[in-house]
């Protein structure tokens, strides 16, 4: 099995799926072992739907850092691409241009120094930065990264587009989460009333647990939906 985000990282996918059956079964048990006494038959259904968002989060946690990794490289291309086209125009230098290159975004950053490393060594530039390009996980980055690695290097208008598409998508995913926080914010603490006046729960570690419920599944609810918020901040 091969999944883009786990490739990239250079994850195994055998452990980051028994990292997540792990994590999930421990996050399981622990909301089982707070809430049995007042949900009664109804803990290990509860638990295992707790258990099986956890188990998604923990999978999709490599795609979601790759996004926000993807978002933050595109929005450097631009200034990339001008830093680029400038020193290509003041020294008419692949070499030299490589070497003058400098980056805000830590992945390409640390890839260009690299790169600067290969050619300081001995190795050509088209070799050192196609290294480079292989860990950049924008293409507008990797496209600009690749003018000036061929042979004959071209001034580059890099205009933004895919930053503008991952940050419209992005907002639109924002758009449809946050109406699914709002209607489990809403009637999580009812549902959850309802239930303690219809199983008759009236000792305080029921009330505990009803509690413990509700603050779980706020949490994650929260989590999905301010997912796309933070890879915009």
């Amino acid at each position: 099995m091969r999944v883009a985000s786990w490739s990239y990282y250079g994850l195994d996918p055998a452990r980051v799926v028994a990292l997540g059956l792990f994590v999930s079964s421990v996050a399981g048990v622990l909301l089982y072992a707070a809430t049995r006494a007042v949900l009664g038959s109804d803990a290990p259904e509860v638990s295992l739907a707790l258990a099986s968002v956890v188990l998604y989060l923990v999978l999709s946690l490599p795609k979601r850092a790759l996004g926000s990794a993807t978002l933050s490289q595109a929005t450097e291309a631009p200034t990339l691409a001008a830093a680029v086209s400038a020193n290509l125009e003041a020294t008419h230098s692949r070499t030299r241009s490589v070497l003058l290159l400098e980056s805000n975004d830590p992945t390409i950053a640390s890839l260009l120094v690299r790169a600067k490393r290969d050619i300081l060594l001995g190795f050509g530039v088209s070799h050192s930065l196609s290294r480079a390009t292989d860990r950049v996980a924008s293409q507008s980055a990797k496209n600009v990264l690749d003018s000036i690695a061929s042979s004959e290097p071209e001034m580059i208008d890099e205009g933004g587009e895919e930053t503008q598409g991952i940050t419209q998508a992005s907002r639109l995913s924002e758009e449809s989460q946050l109406p699914l926080f709002m209607a489990v914010a809403f009637f999580t603490p009812i549902l959850l009333i309802l239930y303690a006046v219809l199983s008759h729960v009236t000792e305080p570690g029921g009330f505990a647990g009803l509690v413990i419920v509700q603050l779980v599944v706020l949490d994650v609810a929260f989590y999905v939906s301010s997912a796309e918020r933070k890879k915009l901040s």
